[in-house]
């Protein structure tokens, strides 16, 4: 039997393997966060303040779950950052911190524009190997949720107040930020 003289597939090494960071790690804690304040604020959304005293308990879930996801968002922060691949993590969390701490009502819709228009070049890991695979798992997934950030009530505005949908905000750096 002929056994061709180079093979497209290896077996993983130690290094292929993904490598779990702090930064990683706290970034994969913050996913469920993320995920507790979307549905916490949608359920807020669906009551639309209403007086039944049963709006205080979602009303106090929904902190509660903001104040984890600020927690969780803070963990992603603070952590050191010591592999490239891991920047884009870094990235995505400055992007969510962004959008929820921003009082203009537009700017989180340009943000995450912005975000879409650059997912591909700032906001994945260029590769194919097991650790690329993996961050790039997790920001897909942060994706999704970001996607169904965006669709909440809480970021609603009225259309006359935003003046130019693809104006850039002075402050944004969050693109062309280096960690």
């Amino acid at each position: 039997m002929n056994v061709p003289a180079h093979t497209h597939f290896q077996a993983a090494t130690a290094q292929h393997l993904a490598q779990d960071t702090q930064l990683s790690i706290a970034f994969t804690a913050m996913l469920p966060a993320l995920a507790r304040h979307i549905e916490a604020e949608r359920d807020l959304g669906d009551i639309c303040h209403s007086y039944d005293p049963a709006y205080s308990f979602w009303h106090r879930d929904a902190e509660r779950a903001q104040a984890k996801l600020h927690d969780a968002l803070q963990a992603c922060h603070t952590t050191q950052m010591v592999m490239a691949e891991d920047r884009p993590l870094r990235r995505t969390a400055m992007l969510i911190t962004a959008m929820l701490e921003e009082h203009e009502p537009s700017h989180p819709r340009q943000l995450y524009r912005k975000m879409r228009a650059a997912f591909f070049t700032q906001f994945q890991v260029p590769g194919f190997c097991h650790l690329e695979q993996h961050r790039n798992g997790l920001l897909i997934q942060a994706r999704h949720l970001i996607d169904a950030l965006i669709a909440l009530p809480l970021f609603d505005f009225d259309p006359e107040y935003e003046v130019n949908k693809t104006a850039e905000p002075d402050t944004d750096d969050l693109l062309t930020a280096t960690f």
